[in-house]
C-alpha cells in the first residue's frame, strides 16, 4: 500500500506500531470498526493495542478517511464545488500571487505548493481545497479552484458564493 497519512510510510507504521497500513485496515474491518467513530478507534488503540495517543490518532484518521467515516461513524456525504477563472497574466506571475493569498488569509492549514497548484486543508470545516493553474498561452492563465469534503449543500454553495466573490482578488495585486 506504500504512503497514506501525510506520506507515513509503511515503514514507518511498522517502525511505531509493529504493522502496516494494510495490517491495520485489515484488523480494523474485521473488528467492525469501520462503524465506529474516529475517538472510539483512538480509545481502542491506546487501550486495547497500547499504541501512544498520536500513533492511534493517525491510524483512526487514515482508517476514517479510507472507509468515509464521520468523527460520529457515520459514513460522510461529501459536497464540492468548482470555480474557474481565466487571468490575463503569465502562469508564474498567477501562481506566484496565489501562494501569497494563501499564505497571508491565514485561512488554511498544511498547505502544499508546486508549480501548478495549491492544496490545503481549509481551516473552518477541515474540508479540502485544490487549486490548479493552467497556462493558456505566455500570457493567460486560468485558475480553477476545487473545494470538497464540504458537509453539507448549503456549505457548498456558501463556499462557492465565497470563491466566486474572492478569485479575482487572489490575483488583484497584478
Amino acid at each position: 500500500m506504500g504512503e497514506f497519512q501525510d506520506g507515513l510510510s509503511d515503514q514507518a507504521i511498522i517502525n511505531a506500531s509493529g504493522r502496516t497500513w494494510q495490517q491495520w485496515f485489515d484488523e480494523l474491518k474485521q473488528k467492525g470498526f469501520n462503524h465506529k467513530s474516529e475517538e472510539e478507534i483512538v480509545n481502542t488503540l491506546e487501550s486495547e493495542y497500547f499504541l501512544d495517543k498520536d500513533w492511534a490518532v493517525d491510524i483512526s484518521r487514515t482508517f476514517s478517511d479510507a472507509f468515509d467515516i464521520n468523527k460520529a461513524g457515520v459514513k460522510k456525504q461529501d459536497f464540492e464545488i468548482s470555480v474557474r477563472k481565466t487571468f490575463p497574466y503569465p502562469l508564474e506571475s498567477v501562481v506566484f500571487h496565489a501562494k501569497s493569498w494563501f499564505q497571508h488569509e491565514n485561512r488554511a492549514i498544511e498547505t502544499k505548493f508546486n508549480t501548478k497548484s495549491i492544496c490545503c486543508e481549509w481551516k473552518t470545516d477541515h474540508s479540502n481545497v485544490e487549486v490548479h493553474f493552467l497556462s493558456k498561452g505566455k500570457s493567460k492563465t486560468q485558475m480553477v479552484v476545487q473545494h470538497d469534503h464540504l458537509s453539507s449543500s448549503m456549505d457548498a454553495e456558501i463556499m462557492r458564493n465565497f470563491w466566486k466573490e474572492n478569485i479575482s482578488s487572489i490575483v488583484e495585486a497584478l
